[in-house]
């Protein structure tokens, strides 16, 4: 089993094969990063998706914004 800090540090290089696992697998790297950062996964998904931005990865940032998404529906619940 991959450590789940080992997922998040390696996520912006796999995020696209996230996303074509589907919405199971974008709900599961959310429910992930809600497990490690609680309240704050949102933003820093957030963050992740700027910086994508910046670096012109419209894919990547477009993944990132969707599992903030999922991940801010995750920390209400908190």
């Amino acid at each position: 089993m991959v450590p789940s800090h080992w997922i998040i540090v390696n996520a912006g290089a796999n995020v696209a094969l996230t996303m074509e696992g589907g919405k199971e697998a974008l709900e599961k790297l959310a429910r992930e990063v809600v497990a490690l950062y609680g309240r704050d996964a949102p933003k820093m998904l957030l963050d992740r998706a700027a910086v994508a931005d910046e670096y012109g990865d419209n894919l990547q940032a477009k993944a990132w914004r969707e599992i903030a998404a999922i991940a801010a529906r995750l920390a209400r619940s908190l």
